[in-house]
């Protein structure tokens, strides 16, 4: 058994050290040691009794309130993310969505991720993925994490339109739903989906 310290010494230079029980190497005397994880201090002294280098206290000292100070600012920042998560899913139309096209099964069909959309509120999303099956349209966000209050969606051929629009980057609009919650989109996502449309009315004519 050894231990990797951080070892301050009398003349206040700091060096790593290795301490091995029955090791010539190990320290003369005792020594003092500690490290910090987010501000909280742990500290633990090393005894050489002659023979064997031990651990007199494995955590001498823990600064609990610094710890729970993290804690609290853990707390903050995740509850601010889905406070916020859960206020685009209303604001962008996407919770309206869900109630009605909401989609747990697996995709078959192909898709594009990563894509950009500008949704009703005027927030731009950089992290979209579309679908496109005989069934209908997928919409989803690419990236696990920023799925709450964003469930996976598809949505049948007969609630999608899309139309062109003035704009430089964001050319066409995307209807979705009997609300026609509108999505701008680019052109080659535009064209991605028109031609998944299109599919699907040629294989529905073929039936």
């Amino acid at each position: 058994m050894f231990w990797l310290a951080e070892s301050t010494k009398p003349n206040g230079r700091e060096e790593n050290a290795v301490v091995f029980p029955n090791d010539t190497r190990k320290p003369d005397g005792d020594q003092k040691h500690h490290f910090n994880i987010a501000n909280i201090s742990f500290r633990w002294t090393i005894v050489n009794d002659g023979d064997n280098c031990h651990l007199a206290d494995r955590v001498k000292a823990l600064n609990w309130g610094e710890c729970v100070e993290v804690m609290r600012t853990f707390l903050f920042f995740g509850a601010t993310f889905l406070i916020w998560f859960y206020a685009r899913s209303l604001w962008s139309g996407w919770k309206e969505l869900a109630d009605k096209y909401r989609y747990t099964q697996q995709f078959a069909g192909p898709t594009i991720h990563f894509r950009f959309a500008l949704t009703r509120s005027g927030a731009v999303q950089s992290c979209m993925t579309f679908g496109t099956n005989a069934t209908g349209l997928l919409v989803a966000l690419s990236l696990p994490p920023l799925r709450f209050a964003h469930p996976t969606l598809l949505i049948p051929w007969s609630a999608v339109a899309i139309a062109q629009k003035d704009g430089w980057i964001f050319t066409h609009r995307l209807l979705l739903g009997p609300d026609q919650v509108a999505f701008g989109l680019t052109s080659d996502t535009a064209r991605f989906i028109l031609s998944g449309q299109l599919n699907s009315q040629h294989s529905q004519g073929a039936n």
